[in-house]
């Protein structure tokens, strides 16, 4: 399967809706999902392809950027695929899918995405249906509240605060990450 149409199968899964991807949520800098646009490394924060897979809107730091999938006049299929393979599009299209929460129910992204058919149900998911399973999910979160503490100087209030020597109250919470650690009940 050429990159156009594992890019189209992707879009199907996407259903034209935004993957955001967390570069706070990757162990290693290079692990972060990315394309070599112009000969730079270009570390990708989110991306949405159209739902016929012809058009794919990347978000960088800096910029978004807009790829089309498209023949024309200029660009015949073949220039396309050359220059997809060249900014390392196969394995961003592996980093899209394995930040989808449905690949664990997939499978692997070459022997079981690639080959399956949406509108077959597998055995598995016969099985299954109906049939809750308990999961544990890992929850990043950032709190925002204040603390009243007692002390001789700014300085103490500011080391009390610090270790949480007083009352604290919160006032919001706000979610940056949920990442599914582990099924609990197989």
């Amino acid at each position: 399967m050429n990159t156009r149409e594992q890019i189209k199968k992707l879009a199907s899964l996407l259903e034209g809706k935004v993957m955001y991807f967390d570069h706070k949520s990757y162990d290693f800098a290079e692990d972060i999902p990315h394309l070599t646009l112009d000969g730079k490394r270009e570390n990708i924060e989110s991306v949405v392809i159209t739902k016929d897979g012809t058009f794919m809107q990347i978000t960088t730091a800096d910029s978004e950027i807009g790829l089309g999938f498209t023949e024309d006049e200029e660009n015949t299929f073949e220039t396309i695929d050359k220059e997809l393979e060249e900014c390392g599009m196969d394995e961003f299209l592996r980093d899209i899918y394995y930040n989808h929460p449905r690949s664990w129910e997939i499978g692997d992204y070459e022997d079981d995405f690639l080959t399956w058919d949406e509108n077959t149900p597998t055995e598995e998911t016969e099985e299954e249906e109906g049939k809750t399973q308990t999961y544990r999910v890992g929850i990043t979160f950032i709190e925002h509240g204040y603390i009243d503490v007692t002390a001789n100087s700014i300085e103490d209030a500011l080391e009390k605060a610090h270790s949480m020597d007083g009352d604290y109250f919160s006032r919001k919470i706000d979610v940056t990450n949920a990442k599914l650690i582990e099924v609990l009940d197989k």
